[in-house]
C-alpha cells in the first residue's frame, strides 16, 4: 500500500480468537492494542471493541492524529472489524 508520508494507518490483524490494532505513522508502529490485554480478556465482543478504540484513541491523541486510513489486511468489513472501525469514528478519528 503506497501512502504519502505523514499519513497515519490503522492496521487490523485478526485471528480466530483475537484481534490486534496498530497505529503506524510513516511506516513505523507507534502504538497498538490487542484483545489479549488483561483488562479486555473478560469482556464481550462489542464492549471489547469499544475499549480497544478508546485505548487506540489515547495513543492517537498523543501523536496528534485526527485522520487515518484503515488497513484491514484482507479481513471482511463485518463483525469485529466493523464494530472497531465505528468505535474509532465515534472517538473522533476520521477514517
Amino acid at each position: 500500500m503506497n501512502l504519502q508520508s505523514g499519513v497515519a494507518v490503522i492496521v487490523v490483524n485478526k485471528s480466530l480468537r483475537h484481534i490486534e490494532v496498530y497505529l503506524k505513522i510513516d511506516g513505523k508502529i507507534v502504538g497498538g492494542v490487542s484483545s489479549k490485554h488483561k483488562t479486555l480478556a473478560k469482556l464481550q465482543s462489542a464492549d471489547k471493541m469499544k475499549q480497544m478504540a478508546d485505548m487506540l484513541h489515547k495513543i492517537a491523541t498523543d501523536k496528534k492524529v485526527k485522520k487515518a486510513v484503515l488497513q484491514r489486511n484482507g479481513n471482511i468489513y463485518t463483525g469485529q472489524v466493523k464494530m472497531l472501525a465505528e468505535a474509532i469514528r465515534e472517538k473522533g478519528i476520521t477514517i
